[in-house]
């Protein structure tokens, strides 16, 4: 029942701000208590809105991300994942789950090159960027360093990463 409240609640708030009547909700965030319920109709719902809003979809990824929850990273992620090098004149080369998974941890342990030591990550980046609105998001694209985020059938996903040729070498390698 509490989570069907959350729901309608979320609801009310989408189409409170849809209809002009503009709330500031940037830092909102969907917390499930027990996100081990998958077959609740209410859990569904409330993941479902999760990716509606970008300003909703970047606290969870976040989460995810920094708790290496897979399962959520896997739901957050539009498929195939797409990549290419460094490089727009470099092959899109996409992956299904099972290599995404194989992928993931080599992506975020990429250096971001955003600094001069070299030493961030996007791990780092992702771990440093609380606020959906510092990516500047547009209707329908995102993008936080070499990761973007794009709106695909009215949700948010991860859906593309720029690679090193370092990442590229190493996953060649795995």
């Amino acid at each position: 029942m509490k989570y069907l409240l959350l729901a309608i609640t979320l609801a009310s708030l989408l189409c409170c701000c849809e209809s002009g009547k503009r709330q500031d909700n940037t830092n909102a965030q969907v917390k499930v208590d027990n996100p081990d319920r998958k077959s609740s109709k209410d859990t569904i719902i409330v993941k479902r809105l999760t990716t509606l809003r970008f300003s909703l979809f970047w606290p969870a990824f976040r989460r995810a991300v920094m708790e290496q929850d897979t399962a959520t990273i896997l739901r957050l992620t539009h498929f195939p994942f797409e990549t290419r090098g460094e490089s727009d004149d470099d092959p899109v080369v996409r992956y299904e789950q099972a290599d995404f998974l194989r992928l993931y941890p080599l992506l975020f342990s990429q250096p971001t090159g955003l600094n001069s030591e070299g030493e961030e990550t996007e791990l780092d980046l992702v771990r440093t960027t609380a606020k959906s609105d510092s990516l500047r998001p547009t209707e329908d694209f995102a993008r936080l360093g070499a990761l973007e985020f794009r709106k695909i059938d009215e949700h948010w996903k991860f859906a593309f990463a720029y690679l090193t040729d370092e990442t590229i070498e190493k996953m060649k390698k795995k």
